[in-house]
């Protein structure tokens, strides 16, 4: 019986992980029933695929067409593509993270936004129209699709809660501009009582309660909040601008909202569900899009074209603190997605292809006993990464310790500062 085999019988191994053991400088070598017992033991990701991971973004097989917006299942394998093209079907689906798509046989339509559950399987796609579009859901990752009862509108902008249950459209069309929702993946709809604006992005929480929804109508554009569902509404004090995206937190709290304001093109987040924001001190751009992990660190922010130059990409990995330009080729940037761990990134660029890029999940490499007593581990992942680090002394309850800090260009060190106090330790990094 292999090591892993036995540990996984012993101790509940977190879904997402795989042990990997390292045997504590000094360790005594215990037993159970005459198996050898670590004393400490790391757990690291498990998604290691065979094939190298691309750090940098690389165009998939997806065809030319007017993107506006993607979407990606928590795991990042299934993608959604939407396009505005009125002459032929322009929503593609992928289910191996972009290596190859599918046309589905949802109608054409000027599809202006795509959300999609946490498996992928319930898909809400969104048609602007010009002003008549429509509303498809799909219960079977785009197999098959069910056009909603709801009226034509120019809507702009979907979202969906993690069980694909509760869904979520926002309409452009002002005066009317409705928001309407469903708690039953698409078969009934309700029209949510909200002061109406030209709304251009709409973000849920993983429970479908949260919601946060942004406008860029001239000159106020501002930004309402809800916390049961659309049911009431409770306008957010997020500064009026011409806000293109809005993205959220898997619990609704950690919130980011993008501008294509030139010359300011202001970020902002906020940390409490919109109750404060504050403007960070990112490059003021024509900002498109905008997306996060589901705890909402990591973020990719797109924009599009600014004094006649095609857009760029900018991202973080703490919550919009500090951000630095990604390597993605300009383009102009419509919509773009995160896997819930952000390790995989999508972006849709008009006229162009699907992009996406794959970030190398952190790797215990050793450990090291040092002088103080105190135990350091070495990691390796991507550079300009961010490692969390969380302990645990019975693999059922953990605790975030800290953040590794890079060295080198893809090489970490993490020191635990309260190892010396624990007879067990066990890590995951994520």
């Amino acid at each position: 019986m292999s090591t892993n085999t036995w540990l996984s019988s012993l101790f509940p191994i977190p879904p997402g992980h795989r042990p990997c053991a390292a045997r504590h400088p000094g360790a005594t070598g215990r037993r159970i029933t005459g198996i050898p017992v670590l004393t400490l033991l790391a757990l690291c990701h498990m998604h290691f695929p065979s094939e190298a991971f691309a750090q940098s973004w690389v165009r998939t097989p997806a065809p030319t067409l007017a993107w506006a917006s993607v979407a990606a299942s928590a795991d990042g394998t299934k993608l959604i593509a939407v396009a505005e093209n009125e002459s032929e079907g322009s929503v593609y689906t992928s289910a191996d993270s972009g290596v190859t798509w599918t046309r589905t046989n949802a109608p054409p339509a000027l599809w202006k936004s795509v959300a999609c559950s946490a498996d992928g399987m319930t898909i809400v796609i969104a048609a602007s129209g010009n002003p008549n579009g429509p509303v498809y859901t799909s219960p079977d990752g785009g197999q098959t699709w069910n056009m909603a009862d709801i009226p034509v509108s120019s809507w702009s902008a979907a979202a969906s809660s993690a069980d694909g249950q509760r869904l979520v459209v926002a309409s452009y069309s002002y005066p009317e501009a409705p928001i309407y929702t469903s708690q039953d993946s698409g078969k009934t709809w309700t029209q949510s009582p909200i002061i109406p604006y030209g709304w251009t992005s709409i973000a849920s929480s993983a429970d479908g309660l949260r919601l946060v929804v942004v406008s860029n109508s001239y000159p106020d554009g501002p930004t309402y909040t809800s916390g049961d569902g659309g049911t009431t509404w409770l306008q957010s004090p997020l500064p009026a601008s011409s806000w293109m995206s809005v993205a959220s937190s898997a619990d609704g709290l950690r919130l980011a909202a993008v501008s294509n304001a030139y010359p300011d093109g202001p970020v902002y987040t906020s940390s409490n569900g919109g109750s404060e924001w504050t403007k960070r001190d990112a490059t003021a751009d024509n900002y498109s899009a905008v997306a996060c992990s589901a705890d909402g660190l990591r973020l990719v922010a797109a924009t599009a074209l600014i004094n006649g130059q095609r857009g760029l990409m900018y991202q973080s990995t703490n919550g919009g603190e500090s951000w630095t330009t990604s390597d993605a080729p300009a383009r102009v940037w419509r919509g773009v997605a995160l896997s819930a761990d952000g390790r995989v990134q999508v972006a849709a660029a008009e006229g162009d292809g699907i992009f996406i890029r794959r970030i190398l999940p952190p790797r215990l490499n050793g450990m090291t006993r040092l002088t103080t007593g105190l135990m350091q581990l070495q990691i390796s992942g991507g550079p300009a990464d961010r490692i969390a680090v969380m302990a645990s002394s019975d693999l059922e309850t953990w605790v975030d310790i800290g953040v590794a800090s890079e060295t080198t260009a893809g090489t970490y060190r993490f020191t635990d500062a309260a190892s010396g106090s624990h007879g067990f330790r066990f890590y995951t990094l994520k």
